[in-house]
């Protein structure tokens, strides 16, 4: 299994797909895709609206350099609790 960007901040912060399916607005299918890296045929406001939702800069989704990130959306939420 290929560990991509969004599986690494998942997993690092307890998130499940799910989870980020329902504060995106977007379907678990969806979010699935992204977490398995596959990001080439989707459009650019699913991964924004991911990225919104987990508060993190939508380039960490797709560059593999997943940096610190901001704390705000489901992350910040799990950091907090």
């Amino acid at each position: 299994m290929r560990i991509t960007p969004l599986r690494r901040i998942r997993h690092a912060y307890g998130i499940r797909v799910v989870e980020i399916a329902a504060a995106s607005g977007l379907s678990i299918d969806t979010v699935r895709r992204i977490d398995r890296g596959d990001v080439m045929t989707l459009q650019i406001q699913s991964l924004l609206r991911v990225a919104n939702a987990l508060g993190v800069p939508a380039a960490e989704l797709v560059s593999g350099l997943a940096r610190t990130p901001h704390r705000r959306g489901l992350i910040q939420t799990r950091s907090t609790s």
